[in-house]
Order: structure tokens, then C-alpha cells, then sequence
């Protein structure tokens, strides 16, 4: 081989190997470029695996308020309202809210309520500060004529929104509502409502009072009627028997055997005339005697609700006769009557070992409680003593009609 074919030859062959090492250099590069895309890729996952834990844990914090604001207005919605303040009676929630009201005028007096950061306002600005006033107090204003139980969350958030979108309109001419005369208004809300509830409390509670006098201006005629009736009785009977002694003096055989009779039968009735007198007496004089009664209406309330209630009657029965007039479709069945010089404490005794089962847990004057006869008999006998229950529950009417029902369905 000549030298230019060596050299031809080694000249092609240094060409391959530039091609060889150039595309080398190209594989390298792709290879670096591809660590370091998958470096990055890397990188973005660990961020977007962080910002999705993040997110996540915000996520769950909502969720927990969500179901911490729908249950309270859940609660708010059935009337349990949890109040601001704790008066004991409406004129002290008169007397706050007078003076809630007074420092609103004082605000506004003061031109706080109401504020600008522009030295040196001119008209335009103050008539502007007057609409201001005028508008967020009329939208308080005809919150506050509507507000009662079931709005008075949303009311509270219709205030603060009520603000932010009136300081939103003028905040270019620098003017805003004061956050303490917002917060003023606020407490008026709210005072407002547990002013009106106190008050109607207090209605109940005076009703309540009034219809516990009526009860015992009633137990007092009855004492005092059988008091009388048991006075002419024994006038009857001792007259009768002061006859029926004097003929015995001159009666003899037959007539002496039936007047001897008489004047048993005569001395028996007055001597219960006697004890009906004494007994009407003793219950006109213990003020806090009476009876305390367990009744039940199946029919109404089904079998697992009883009414624990009490009476100062003479006759403990129509009462409960008349808690089953039109108000419900059938009678009351009592399984207990119970005489007590304290009836008042023993009522309320037994009240208290129920409270966890009250029917009503926003009425205490509602005296149903779910429970069964032998808990209640239990109850009564561990804080009374010895005592007569009925078990068997006869609901005449509702059981009749039950019959009469079923008769009719099969007819058609």
C-alpha cells in the first residue's frame, strides 16, 4: 500500500471516529438532560406531594368547622340558642340595652361611629359620612324588627356583611364604619333577642304561677265544701241519732231490735262524717299536701312516655280527667296516686331522677318522661315509701277504637 492510499485511508477512518465521538458527545448530553429533567421532575413531585399534604390538613380543618357551624345551626334552627349574656330577668337585658344604645348615640355624637381618614373633610365628605350612618343604621335597624331565635345567627352575619359592603362602596373616598360602633350594633342584636325570649320566659312563668293559683283556689273551695258538707252531715246524723235514743226509752221487742240497729248504723255514719270533717281540715291547713300522680295515655303518647305530675285537689281524679279533654284523643290512665304532706318535694324529687329522659328538654313545666312502670315504682318507693301501682294499662277508648278500626278495614 502506497502512502496516499495509507493516508486516504486513515483520513476516512479519523472521520468515523469524529462521527463516533460526536454523536457520543450528543448521547451525553441527552443523558445529562435527562437526569436533570428527572431531577426537576423529582422536585416537582416532592412539592406537589407537600402542597397536597397541606392542602389536605386545611381540608380536614374545614370539614371539622363546617360540622361545627351546621350543627350549631342545626341547634339554632330547633331553638337552642346559645345567649351572649346571663341576666336573671328582662329589666336587667332592658337596662344593658338601653345602655348598648346609649353608646351608639355617644359614638355618633362624637363622630366616631362614622370615620374618615381625610384631614380637613369638606361638605361633600360629611354628606357622605351622614348617607353612610343613615344606610348601615337603616339595615340594622330592619334586621333588629325581625329578629327572633331561628334568625338570630344569620341576622349577626347580616350585620358584619351589611359593613364590609357599605366601606367597600366608599373606600375610595376614605370613610368606614367604625369596627366599635359595628360591634355595638352587634350587642343590640343580641340583647334584642334574649331580651324578647326573657320576657316570654317570664310570661310562661307567670302563666304558670297563675294557673298554680287557680289549682289551689280550686283545692281550697273543695276543702272548704267538704268541710261543710261533712259539718251538715254530722248535724244530720247526731239530730237522727239523738231521735232514735229517745225512742229507745219507751220501745220494746221488734221495734227496740231496729231501733238499736238505727241508732248503730247512725252512730257509724257519723263518726265517718266526723273523719271526712277532720280529714277536709287537715288538708285546707298543709298548705304543701296534696297528691302526686302517675298516669299514661297509650293511645296518645304510646307505651313508653308517662307523665309525672301533681294535684291539690280534694279529688285527685278529675284533674287528671281534666288533662284528658280535647286537647288529646283519649283519657289518661292512672297507675299511681300518691298522698303526700310534701307533695310539691316529692314531685320535684322524682322530676330530678327522670331529668336525663324528659321528653321536653327546653320546657321543664312539660312533666313527660320516657321510662317504664317499674323504674318509676322503684323511684317512688325508694323516696316515699310503700305504695299501690297499677300495671295493667285499660285505654278503653283508644283500644275500642283500635277494634273498630281493624272491623272497618276488613269490611272494605
Amino acid at each position: 500500500m502506497g502512502i496516499f492510499s495509507y493516508l486516504v485511508k486513515g483520513s476516512r477512518e479519523y472521520r468515523q471516529l469524529e462521527q463516533l465521538h460526536q454523536q457520543l458527545v450528543k448521547r451525553t448530553s441527552h443523558i445529562l438532560d435527562a437526569e436533570q429533567s428527572a431531577r426537576q421532575t423529582r422536585q416537582l413531585l416532592e412539592a406537589l406531594r407537600h402542597d397536597h399534604n397541606v392542602a389536605l390538613a386545611r381540608h380536614k380543618e374545614l370539614l371539622a368547622a363546617i360540622a361545627a357551624m351546621e350543627e350549631d345551626e342545626k341547634l339554632i334552627e330547633c331553638g337552642i340558642y346559645k345567649p351572649a349574656y346571663s341576666f336573671d330577668f328582662s329589666t336587667e337585658y332592658k337596662l344593658k340595652l338601653d345602655n348598648i344604645r346609649a353608646l351608639q348615640k355617644q359614638k355618633v355624637k362624637d363622630k366616631a361611629a362614622v370615620t374618615t381618614g381625610s384631614p380637613g373633610a369638606d361638605a361633600e365628605v360629611n354628606r357622605l359620612l351622614k348617607l353612610v350612618l343613615r344606610a348601615f343604621n337603616g339595615e340594622c335597624d330592619a334586621l333588629a324588627s325581625r329578629v327572633t331565635w331561628k334568625n338570630i345567627s344569620k341576622t349577626l352575619e347580616q350585620v358584619g356583611r351589611a359593613a364590609q359592603a357599605i366601606n367597600k362602596m366608599v373606600e375610595s373616598y376614605d370613610i368606614e364604619i367604625g369596627s366599635e360602633y359595628i360591634n355595638l350594633r352587634l350587642s343590640e342584636m343580641q340583647l334584642l333577642h334574649e331580651y324578647q325570649e326573657k320576657k316570654q320566659a317570664e310570661l310562661e312563668e307567670q302563666r304558670a304561677i297563675r294557673h298554680q293559683m287557680r289549682e289551689e283556689e280550686k283545692a281550697r273551695r273543695e276543702y272548704e265544701k267538704a268541710l261543710q258538707e261533712a259539718t251538715q252531715e254530722q248535724q244530720r246524723y247526731h239530730k237522727a241519732l239523738a231521735e232514735a235514743q229517745a225512742k229507745l226509752a219507751s220501745a220494746h221487742g221488734d221495734e227496740l231490735d231496729r231501733l238499736n240497729e238505727t241508732v248503730a248504723l247512725l252512730s257509724k255514719k257519723l263518726e265517718g262524717a266526723k273523719e271526712k270533717g277532720l280529714r277536709a281540715q287537715s288538708m285546707a291547713e298543709l298548705t304543701k299536701s296534696g297528691h302526686v300522680y302517675v298516669i299514661s295515655n297509650v293511645g296518645s303518647f304510646g307505651d313508653k312516655m308517662y307523665k309525672i305530675g301533681m294535684t291539690r285537689r280534694l279529688e285527685p281524679s278529675e284533674r287528671v280527667s281534666e288533662l284528658g279533654d280535647s286537647s288529646v284523643p283519649f283519657k289518661f290512665d292512672i297507675h299511681a296516686m300518691i298522698y303526700s304532706k310534701d307533695a310539691p318535694s316529692l314531685e320535684n324529687k322524682l322530676h330530678q331522677h327522670f331529668k336525663a329522659r324528659q321528653v321536653n328538654l327546653v320546657n321543664n313545666r312539660k312533666e313527660f318522661f320516657f321510662a317504664n312502670l317499674n323504674e318509676i315504682e322503684h323511684a317512688v318507693r325508694s323516696l316515699h315509701g310503700e305504695i299501690e301501682f297499677t300495671r295493667v294499662v285499660e285505654a278503653k277508648e283508644y283500644r275500642e277504637s283500635s277494634a273498630l278500626r281493624d272491623d272497618r278495614k276488613r269490611r272494605e
